[in-house]
């Protein structure tokens, strides 16, 4: 007897894998919840104790909040219907817009106080970024968490068997660019919390160098990951809109 597409079984009571769409639309249904997957991460994990430094009697501007607060749906097979789904690359295209927005004004004024000759400013102003890279790491570390527990693991389960091979290179390199720009990160945040007033120029200029390298790193990730995901996402919308329809 021919079962129905996402039937369950009466041998294993598990859905069956269904192929729709001449071969293109894979769903895998189970009855489990779709498990973790292991991938490149944004996430910047800071040292125990990494905070603002008191007492300097700075004023700073504070960091730039994330503008857009999505709630993502939670994984499971409703997740593949394609108005949740849209909803997903809604919220992966807007959070790395103002995210890509945030390290583009981090590195000009990194690039400023790096360009700057008087060191009199330096303590306050390296305060102040400071604060901005704690900020958006808590950002980061948000959604990273959230790609890695919602967004990726859809895509896994729709294109694992056709692409991931392709895309293992570029996974790799995404991995080192995080674990790369991760050091820059906890350098910066390590040398602002032990500077001793008065800066020389020296420090000054590393500090800043350090902090433009981290957001070119940060930065050249992003498109790399956009390179790689939104022609999947493009993909898998086309067949949900197609079977669906």
């Amino acid at each position: 007897m021919e079962r129905q597409i996402g039937q369950r079984t009466p041998e294993t009571g598990e859905r069956e894998e269904a192929a729709v769409c001449s071969g293109c639309l894979y769903f895998f249904f189970t009855t489990c919840d779709v498990p973790h997957i292991e991938t490149a991460s944004l996430r910047i994990h800071l040292k125990a104790g990494s905070q603002l430094r008191p007492g300097r009697g700075c004023e700073t501007q504070g960091g730039i909040a994330m503008e857009t607060r999505l709630h993502g749906q939670t994984v499971s097979e409703h997740a593949a219907h394609p108005t949740a789904f849209l909803t997903m690359v809604d919220r992966l295209k807007v959070e790395h817009a103002v995210l890509q927005q945030q390290l583009k004004e981090i590195r000009q004024l990194a690039g400023e106080l790096y360009a700057a000759q008087d060191c009199a400013s330096g303590p306050c102003r390296l305060i102040e970024l400071q604060d901005r890279v704690l900020l958006i790491t808590e950002d980061l570390d948000r959604h990273s968490k959230w790609e890695e527990e919602e967004l990726f693991p859809v895509l896994q389960l729709y294109f694992n068997r056709k692409l991931l091979p392709s895309i293992t290179p570029s996974i790799w390199v995404m991995e080192k660019d995080h674990e790369l720009a991760r050091l820059f990160v906890q350098s910066f945040i390590d040398g602002v919390n032990g500077m001793a007033e008065p800066i020389e120029e020296g420090f000054m200029k590393e500090m800043a160098a350090q902090l433009i390298q981290a957001c070119l790193i940060l930065s050249e990730h992003f498109t790399l990951e956009e390179e790689l995901v939104f022609p999947m996402t493009d993909q898998l919308l086309k067949d949900l809109d197609y079977f669906y329809s």
